[in-house]
């Protein structure tokens, strides 16, 4: 409880113009409000707050939660920013931001740390460890505003330590993480314009590739996994294809498809039979795939055999976006098999 009131003093007594004046990368000019944004990221809903700050102390913005590829509707507020407080009063029902977090008309206020402005709101909610219903604090990072004159723009929160930047472009940015208490890797699809979709998968175990406007995923445990295709304009599953996926996803030079090596049981194989010092075939292989290639990959492993040490030949996949169809080529690649 000290450490709380220490903060509301420190703030209290610091200056509006420099909290409001804060990371604009701007002088301070008392005629103009100083805009802001803050997002929050839970499991199952994302949460906006943008705000526009005047020099007077009002404060006007809007608040938009909604759960993961779903759209919300942003709620509007207004309110006074006043020692170090925002004083807040929605315009209608405010919105839904967990099914066990409920809105107070206890003051916002915004704290500096290290050079970022963060938000913090109070809410009444369910303490998960305790079971019980308390008094809590959410804070809400400051989202990095792009610097852009086009209309219908839309800033992006900053990554997290855990994030990682898988792709971004003009419109879009793709980034994945590893969370706490969950055993995927989280992909958060986020527009930077306003008609552009924002959506989040939940069920991913890496990041492949963009294609076009397809967004390319792979699932499963171990270096063979399978694929999941997803439109980028609308979230919605283009593709899934099951087969066993190894190595690299290489894109087409139009972008409209991309290739995969797949990998089954029944795919030609041989294993190293130690007392024989000699490749034996698992199953049938085609004289005309103990070719170079099998050469060149028997070369590779030769520092490294071990008895039954498995060589198997993968065969080349072609999947179109448009037409959505999966191809079988007749093309093989040697690869060691665990």
């Amino acid at each position: 409880m000290k450490t709380k009131l220490m903060v509301f003093l420190i703030v209290a007594f610091m200056p509006i113009t420099l909290l409001i004046a804060c990371n604009s990368g701007k002088k301070s000019n008392a005629k103009k409000s100083v805009e802001k944004e803050f997002y929050s990221g839970g499991l199952k809903y994302e949460t906006r707050v943008k705000m526009s700050v005047a020099a007077d102390g009002k404060v006007t913005g809007t608040v938009k939660s909604n759960e993961y590829g779903v759209d919300g509707d942003a709620v509007s507020f207004s309110g006074t920013f006043t020692n170090g407080e925002i004083q807040v009063i929605f315009d209608g029902e405010p919105p839904v931001i967990g099914s066990n977090s409920n809105w107070t008309d206890k003051p916002w206020r915004i704290e500096v740390r290290e050079g970022e402005e963060v938000l913090i709101i109070p809410f009444y909610a369910k303490n998960y460890e305790t079971n019980e219903w308390e008094d809590m604090e959410y804070e809400f990072e400051a989202a990095e505003v792009q610097e852009t004159e086009s209309e219908g723009t839309m800033a992006l929160r900053l990554l997290q330590e855990n994030e990682t930047l898988c792709y971004e472009d003009e419109t879009r940015r793709v980034s994945g993480s590893w969370e706490d208490g969950y055993d995927a890797f989280i992909i958060r699809v986020e527009a930077k314009r306003e008609d552009v979709k924002s959506f989040t998968i939940q069920d991913a175990t890496a990041f492949e590739c963009v294609v076009g406007n397809a967004l390319v995923l792979s699932n499963g445990t171990s270096n063979v996994r399978m694929l999941d295709i997803y439109d980028l304009n609308t979230g919605n599953e283009l593709l899934s294809i099951e087969e066993n996926f190894m190595g690299n996803v290489i894109l087409d030079d139009n972008q409209t498809g991309f290739t995969f090596y797949r990998y089954s049981e029944d795919m030609p194989t041989v294993r190293w039979d130690a007392d024989a010092s000699d490749w034996q075939e698992v199953t049938d292989v085609p004289n005309e795939l103990f070719n170079a290639d099998f050469e060149k990959t028997v070369q590779e492993v030769s520092s490294n055999l071990f008895n039954g040490m498995r060589l198997a030949a993968l065969q080349k996949v072609h999947v179109s976006i448009k037409t959505k169809k999966v191809s079988y080529l007749n093309e093989y690649k040697w690869n060691y098999i665990e």
